[in-house]
């Protein structure tokens, strides 16, 4: 048994899931109230896409021993997985309890409290007693992600820049040190758009020259659109009217979604574009043979350095034409992005700067907007009745800083 046993983990670790999965099988066989083989079939259920099997087996072991915070963090993954929040935060509460030094339950567990806006509690579980109980540079960053959520800007900034400078060669901490800078009233216009030069400098690999050159493809220009969003989010809702509007005749549009969740905005996108590719699973230099193979003319990037970008693409120069629009508030510092497509409040002629993404000024606004099917409908003004007018902004604490309420308080007294 013991044999069987043994070879079962060595399949598992190596990846072998399918051969590991049915020596567990031969375990059970043998043995029904075999713990582990419980645990580690549900393991390899859940690499292989049965979440239902993989809770199913889980529990199962469970049942056999309750005190096993490594399965019961496996469970708590799995139903993450299965957007079953509440039973998922159960789990990892478990885990925590019979082993209160788990970073990734902790770093886990922050992460499905934050969507939330339970930000208190996802900063407590993380600080743990006051400060982090890993230093790792993606615990520090998760950390700093909660600061930054609830309007502790400066920590956060600080707490990144930890993160960055531990893992110097991780772009995608680079990327979220610029995205919290970006709500740093500390930070100029100037310094600003130098760090962004030196996530190029730092990050961008070598290009193909032969990228930049234009597609040999006849027929309708081929347009690409990259991001992570594309479904019930900001990005997602501003892409729908684009792509109800363009002529497939003379626009062939390709989506490049790394978008896991089906929900509205998803559903209703997909049959939109002329080609829709799910590539959450493609490394970079995939996804950049992926679009070259499709003969894409003009690429966007939909996410600048927000979370899940794929800037590292364009810094290869994926396409002859890169535009970055949309996911981001301002440039991404990359020599290989092109434009950025924005309007004059957005980027006001004075902010120009010459080196950079030129900027594509739209007449009016850089992107379209209509009202999702959940909005409520238009009531009449509260004004009316209240004998003033309600005033509210609707924005994540991180961007409420004193300069923007200092604004806010000269345009209501001039009202």
């Amino acid at each position: 048994m013991q044999e069987i046993i043994n070879a079962a983990l060595q399949h598992q670790q190596a990846g072998r899931t399918v051969e590991a999965e049915q020596l567990w099988i031969q375990v059970l066989e043998a043995d029904f109230r075999h713990i582990d083989a419980w645990h580690y079939r549900g393991v390899a259920a859940h690499v292989m896409g049965r979440h239902f099997d993989a809770v199913a087996f889980i529990e199962r072991s469970l049942a056999l021993q309750p005190e096993n915070p490594q399965a019961n963090y496996n469970l708590a993954v799995v139903l993450g997985e299965l957007d079953d929040t509440a039973a998922a935060e159960a789990a990892y509460r478990r885990t925590l309890q019979q082993q209160p030094d788990f970073p990734s339950a902790r770093h886990n567990l922050a992460n499905l409290l934050k969507p939330q806006g339970r930000l208190t509690e996802a900063i407590d579980c993380l600080q743990h007693v006051g400060k982090p109980r890993d230093d790792s540079p993606q615990f520090l960053a998760g950390l700093a992600n909660a600061l930054k959520m609830a309007g502790r800007v400066h920590e956060a900034v600080e707490l990144f820049q930890s993160a960055k400078e531990a893992a110097p060669q991780d772009a995608r901490l680079h990327s979220q040190w610029l995205f919290a800078l970006q709500y740093d009233p500390r930070i100029g216009d100037k310094e600003l758009e130098q760090e962004h030069r030196r996530w190029n400098e730092r990050h961008a690999p070598p290009t193909d020259s032969s990228s930049s050159s234009p597609r040999s493809h006849s027929g309708p220009l081929r347009v690409g659109f990259v991001s992570p969003d594309l479904g019930n989010h900001p990005v997602g809702i501003f892409l729908l009217p684009l792509l109800q509007r363009l002529d497939p005749a003379a626009i062939h549009t390709v989506c490049y979604s790394d978008h896991k969740q089906a929900d509205e905005f998803n559903v209703q996108l997909r049959p939109l574009a002329g080609l829709w590719r799910d590539v959450w699973a493609l490394s970079d230099e995939q996804l950049t043979e992926q679009i070259a193979a499709d003969e894409i003319d003009v690429l966007f990037d939909l996410a600048g350095h927000t979370d899940g970008n794929r800037l590292s693409v364009f810094a290869r120069r994926a396409a002859p034409v890169q535009i970055t629009w949309a996911g981001y508030v301002g440039m991404t510092g990359l020599a290989a992005m092109d434009y950025l497509l924005c309007d004059r409040f957005h980027v006001p002629p004075e902010m120009e700067s010459p080196g950079c993404e030129h900027p594509l000024r739209m007449p009016h606004g850089y992107v379209a907007f209509a009202p999702p099917s959940y909005a409520p409908d238009v009531s009449e003004l509260p004004a009316l009745t209240a004998g003033f007018v309600p005033y509210c902004a609707m924005n994540n604490v991180g961007k409420i800083k004193a300069p923007v309420r200092h604004v806010w308080a000269g345009a209501l007294r001039g009202c």
